[in-house]
């Protein structure tokens, strides 16, 4: 079967080396779990064009380049791997495609067949949506920390898992959305799966 795979929170900690640069960049002093919204500006205040501004900044510091791996996925894709096919569907900007490739390879190298960028919030270019990355590709599961993009991915395959963040609790999920609070909770489901 063909997994999608979002990347930043669900592969990458994103966030918490975001946070890092915002507060030392601002001298404030915000942590992950205060995060309830997908959209930072929402927590640490500003325009949502000043925090798109923002984040290209980050991505050309020390802090982007030295994201870690989430808890768990390193192990659990190389398990997955041995017998699906992998790809990432990620939100991330065309203009950092090097850099995340570059990611990819550091820590998953030759995990994922395909990796696919939808332009989200980018400065330059047509963005794409993850729903249609994931029927064009005849993807079946994927994996998602965001509710928006894991109820528009839920049109096209059989179940999106969300791994559960402070930005998407609810208390009722869509249907076709299992919300999974570890990597190995998502890949023992997936293995038992036919």
């Amino acid at each position: 079967m063909k997994i999608g795979i979002d990347l930043d929170e669900v592969l990458a900690d994103f966030l918490s080396a975001l946070i890092r640069f915002h507060n030392e960049k601002h001298g404030t002093s915000f942590f992950r779990e205060q995060f309830r919204s997908y959209h930072v500006h929402h927590i640490w205040g500003g325009t949502p064009d000043r925090t798109i501004r923002e984040i290209y900044e980050f991505y050309t510091t020390k802090y982007f380049d030295d994201i870690r791996p989430m808890p768990g996925s390193l192990e659990n894709i190389d398990r997955l791997s041995r017998d699906h096919e992998l790809v990432v569907i990620t939100s991330r900007q065309n203009d950092i495609s090097q850099k995340t490739m570059d990611w990819i390879d550091r820590f998953f190298n030759n995990k994922f067949s395909e990796v696919f960028f939808t332009n989200q919030n980018s400065l330059h270019g047509a963005c794409e949506n993850k729903s249609d990355i994931c029927k064009n590709s005849s993807v079946d599961f994927m994996v998602e920390d965001y509710m928006d993009y894991a109820a528009e991915c839920a049109q096209s395959v059989k179940k999106v898992f969300l791994l559960d963040s402070p930005w998407n609790r609810a208390e009722s999920l869509p249907e076709k959305i299992s919300r999974v609070y570890s990597w190995n909770e998502i890949t023992e489901d997936l293995l038992r799966t036919k």
